[in-house]
Order: structure tokens, then sequence, then C-alpha cells
């Protein structure tokens, strides 16, 4: 989806303004001063889109005076279709839209918004991950860890998993009920046929030799329940026996572990001091070599001024006319200076010998202490990953006692049985026999049969609810899993677009962490970890725009997003003009790889249109924008 056309009329310093965006033009430039009226076309096509413009502005204020209304259009193309947003800004704001010139009526205004924000694909975090601007107030670098999850969340949609899992509740509830009403009416059928039977009874004799054919039966399941009772319970036993032996095992091998983790923690921990050591070595180094440049520096200053004065006939240190023995002593004390920076320059080059030597142990450690973290993070895993083997035995265990419950039921269930055919046989020999109730049984049989296939079909449905259930719960790890994939992606492509825009490799990373629901960022150049908000205005709003094309992209991969367009406010201000090359070439890199509608606002004088496909050129007169 792109968009071809939006129209402004009486709204901020726009009379009646109508630009329109060719289709096969990627790179849209909006140049002008400070108040020409370009950010407030992307405010209205913002407003257009999803009623809101982030920047707390009212209606009033969006109007243009002396006018009390003002309106915004939009014209959206969609493969063959044309959709259009017409917004009348007022007192009251009415909306309308067609699409191929045919008006769409809706009952509600918020049902015409629910509309377009599905058939735009607009996501909760649309303006933040498609619009580059100073005055967004929910800026990803700018949140904390807990809101820069939720930010992820929304952005993916993953809020939808809660959301769906409400709805399998409310639907394994209903179909609860509905199985209720079933095995009542199913109990109620089975009540009738029985008392139809009873009086049905064209001979007792051989009804009684069913029903005690059937105790015997019963007395022989009973007896196999008892000795597959004892069975289990002997299996149960030489389970629990054989649980034990694991658990103590596992104890032990985990105990292993554990003082590996110790070791190998202590091993850190003393690297991380030997490292410690090293930077304050080198750091001193550093500044006794600046000390000594400044030596050298001060005392060539000093023996200049001195040649100057001599030069000119006059004595260095009274200023008087100069004799041959003050020529002489300042040539022994030019001899002893020269000699004193010789020295100096051998210090340097003896100090700077050191620090290199530092560096470069310095690195050694810390790959040394790279591969140990590692060591104490598999053995972490490994320790975890043995604690799991004890789930099957659990497992076993647990079923093996309720295999046990349950043929205890079942022996119970067949005592009452066996009770309950007695009893029949006593009322049979008391029953007359009466053969008038035959087609009425046989449609009891009938209904009896249709609500136990609905039975059945009711318990086939709850039980796949229930296993969408357990997978959409929040206890689930389905949430977890998801963020972690794009979690990678998402770092993995920050530090491709940052790093292109720095010159430099500069590596971004996404840490999640499930103890709190947060998400961290760290930030690695050379090396060394630094923190965003030490960083420059135009640093940081290099890292920021890197890490809004990787949420971009991301839009893209999870194909949340259907409108394809970007929005740059400003991103060069505060930027050096030498930077904004490499940040240009990014972008439309970007832009050209993912075909993404770009509308570039700037004010920059040394940015090229060479760089974009169409320029429209604002100005105002008296109060009122105009386009060229």
């Amino acid at each position: 989806m792109k968009i071809t056309e939006i129209e402004l009329k009486n709204l901020f310093s726009h009379q009646d303004t109508k630009l329109e965006f060719a289709e096969d033009k990627k790179l849209f430039k909006f140049s002008g001063s400070n108040g020409s009226g370009k950010s407030s076309v992307i405010s209205s096509l913002i407003y257009g889109l999803i009623k809101d413009t982030n920047k707390k502005i009212t209606n009033d204020q969006m109007i243009r005076k002396p006018f009390d209304s003002g309106e915004v259009s939009i014209t959206i193309s969609d493969g063959t279709d044309k959709i259009r947003i017409n917004r009348n800004i007022g007192k009251k704001t009415t909306s309308e839209l067609f699409v191929n010139d045919e008006q769409l009526k809706f009952q509600k205004q918020t049902d015409l918004n629910d509309f377009i924000s599905e058939k735009l694909g607009i996501e909760q975090t649309f303006q933040e991950t498609h619009q580059f601007s100073s005055e967004i107030t929910e800026r990803f670098m700018y949140l904390s860890p807990t809101q820069k999850l939720q930010f992820l969340e929304k952005s993916l949609d993953l809020t939808k998993i809660i959301f769906v899992y409400k709805l399998i509740n409310k639907k394994i509830n209903l179909e609860n009920k509905n199985l209720e009403k079933i095995i009542l009416l199913l109990g109620e059928k089975q009540k009738q046929v029985k008392e139809l039977e009873e009086v049905l009874k064209n001979n007792i004799e051989e009804k009684i030799n069913i029903y005690s054919t059937s105790i015997v039966a019963l007395k022989e399941k009973e007896e196999v329940c008892k000795n597959a009772i004892e069975k289990s319970k002997n299996d149960y036993n030489s389970m629990i026996i054989e649980y034990n032996k694991k658990v103590e095992n596992i104890n032990k091998r985990i105990s292993e572990i554990s003082e590996n983790i110790s070791s190998e923690t202590e091993t850190r921990v003393q690297l991380e001091s030997v490292l410690s050591d090293l930077q304050k070595e080198i750091k001193s180094a550093v500044s006794q070599i600046g000390s000594i440049d400044a030596q050298i520096k001060f005392g060539l200053e000093q023996n200049a001024e001195v040649k100057k004065l001599i030069n000119q006939g006059k004595c260095p240190k009274c200023k008087r006319a100069i004799t041959s023995n003050d020529i002489a002593n300042y040539q022994n004390e030019e001899a002893m200076l020269m000699s004193k920076i010789s020295e100096l320059q051998n210090s340097k080059k003896q100090l700077t010998a050191e620090c290199k030597d530092f560096e470069e142990q310095l690195n050694m450690l810390n790959s040394t202490l790279k591969q140990i973290r590692d060591k104490i993070s598999s053995l972490e895993i490994e320790k975890k990953t043995i604690s799991n083997e004890l789930i099957p035995f659990k497992n076993n265990i647990t079923n093996k006692k309720y295999e046990i419950e349950n043929l205890s039921l079942e022996i119970q269930n067949i005592s009452k049985e066996i009770s309950k055919h007695q009893s029949s046989i006593e009322n049979l020999k008391s029953n007359l026999k009466n053969t008038n109730q035959d087609e009425k049984i046989q449609t009891l049989n009938n209904e009896i049969v249709d609500f136990i296939s609905q039975q059945t079909e009711k318990k086939e449905i709850l039980s796949i609810l229930e296993i969408w259930q357990s997978v959409f719960s929040p206890e689930s790890n389905i949430r977890t899993e998801i963020l972690k994939d794009y979690i990678k992606i998402i770092s993995e492509r920050a530090t491709n677009y940052i790093s292109k825009m720095f010159g430099e490799q500069l590596v971004f990373e996404l840490v999640f962490d499930s103890s709190d629901n947060s998400l961290y960022d760290n930030f690695v150049r050379n090396g060394f970890s630094f923190n965003f908000f030490s960083l420059s205005q135009g640093e940081k709003k290099r890292i920021e725009l890197g890490v809004l094309l990787a949420f971009y992209e991301i839009m893209s991969l999870a194909e949340n997003s259907k409108l394809n367009i970007l929005i740059l406010d400003e991103p060069f201000d505060g930027i050096a003009d030498d930077q904004i090359n490499f940040v240009m070439d990014t972008v439309r890199t970007f832009v050209y790889k993912y075909n993404v509608q770009t509308f570039f606002i700037t004010h920059n004088a040394a940015l090229d249109d060479m760089f974009f496909d169409y320029n429209f050129n604002f100005v105002n007169v008296d109060g009122v924008t105009s386009v060229t």
C-alpha cells in the first residue's frame, strides 16, 4: 500500500494544499524554512490515518483561523483498489471512507476507525516504528526496560496472545455448560429407558440369568482389578526406589557442577581484578606520555623565545645588549636543554612500548575472561538440564499413582454395580410382563445414541480447546520464544544500520530478562560497552534512526503493517555535515530494498537534492503555505 495523494483545507497554515506522490517514486523531500508548513502536512497525514498527531494538539489548534473547520483527505493505492479517507475537523470530527469511490457505511465512528486500522495494518506502535521525530513521546531508546519490552510486544502484536487465551477460556466455559446440559438430558433419557425396560419383562428368569451372569463377570473383573492394583503398587514402590537413586545421582552431579562454577567464578573475579590493574597501568602510562609531551613542547617554546632575543642582539635575561659571554652561556644552556629533551623522548618511547605491551596483555586477558564466562554459562545450562531429568520419573510415578486410584475407583464401581444387579434381580421377580412399550423404548434409545454422539463431540472439542488453552496460557513459554527470536533479529539489523551510519563497527544488543519482564540495551564499540545517554545529540539521533529502521524491518517480517511508509522529520539536526552522507546512504539503501514510500522533512542546506526522487519546496507568505 502506498499514499498517492493528500489534500489539506484550512488546516494549520494550509489554505488549500494538494500533494501528489507518484507510485514509482520512493524518496520525497519536504524542504523549506522553519514555519513553512512542512511538518503540518505530516501531522495532518498521521491524523487522517489514526486520528492522533502525537503532539497533543487540539482540533482548534489544527484549524486555520478564522475558519471553524478544516479537512484532510488521503488517497491510498492498494493494488487495483483505491482507498480514500476524509476527516472533517471541527468541534466534532466526522470521518468518511471510500473504496473505489464507493462509500462504506458504519454505525459508529469507532467502527470506521477500527476498519481503517485493520485494512491498513496499523499496529499499536505505528507512529514509533514508522515516524522519526524528536516530538514523538514514546521513542524506544528513552523508555524504561519494562516499557521497552511492552513496546516490542505491541509492535509484534503479542498482546493478542492474552486476548486469544481469554477467548479460549470463554469458549471452554460455554462448551462445559453445553456438555452439562447434554449429560443431564442423557441421564433423563437413560432413566426413562430403564423404567420402561423394567416393566417389559417377557421372561423374568431370563433377565435374572442375565443379571446373574453379569454379576459373575463383574466379580471376575473385580479380581482382575485387585491383582492389577497389587502389581501397580509393586511397580510404584520400585519407581520410588529408582527415583530416589536418580535424585541422589543428580544431586551429586549438580554438586560437582556447582563446584566447577564456583572455581571458574573465582578465576573470573581474579582475572577481572588483573584487568582492572592493567587498565590503570595503561591510563598511568598515557598520562605520563602526555606530561612528557608537554615538557618537551614547553622547553622548545622557551628555547625559541631565547633564540629570538639573541638574534635581535638582546640579552635573554635582562634585555640589555648581548655579549659574547651571554651567547656562550646560552649555547651551554641550549645543549643541556636538548640533552634533557632527548632523555624525555627516550622515556616517552619506553612508556609507549610498555603501554603497547599492557594493551596486548589486556586483549589476551579479555579473551580468556570471555572463555571463562562462556564456560560458566555452559555449566549453568548443564545444571538446569540435569534437574529436568527428574521430570519423566516424576511423571511416571504420578501416572502410576493415578492408575492405582483409578483401579480402586473401578473396584468400588464394580461393587456398586454388583449390588445394583442383585437389587434388580429382586425387583424383576415382582414385575409383571408388559409388551406395550417396545416402540417407545426404541425411540428413546435413538435419542440416547444421539446424545452420546453429542457428548463425545463436545469432549473432543473441549480436549482440543484445553490443548490450546495450555499453549496460550501466560505460564507457557510461547511468548518468550517468540520474543527471543525477534530480539536477536532486531539486535542484528540495528547493529548493521547503526554501524553503516557511524562508518565503523558499533554493536547494538537487546537483552531480555524474563525474571522481571524487562528489555535492556547494550552498546559496544572497540570491545568496550558504553551508555546511550553519554553520547552527543548527533550520535543519539543516528542510533535512534538505526533502531527505528530495525523495528520497521521487523514489522515487514511479522507482516503486521501493510501501509509501506516511513516519515523522517528533521533527522539530521545535531549530526555533523561530514556524517550526513553515511546516514543518507543507509536510509536510501533501506528505502529501495524494502520499497518504502519515504517522506523526508528537512531545512538542512547541506542535503543534496540528488539523494531524492522528488522535492516539494514549502514557502509561507503572510501565514499561508504554498508548495512548488
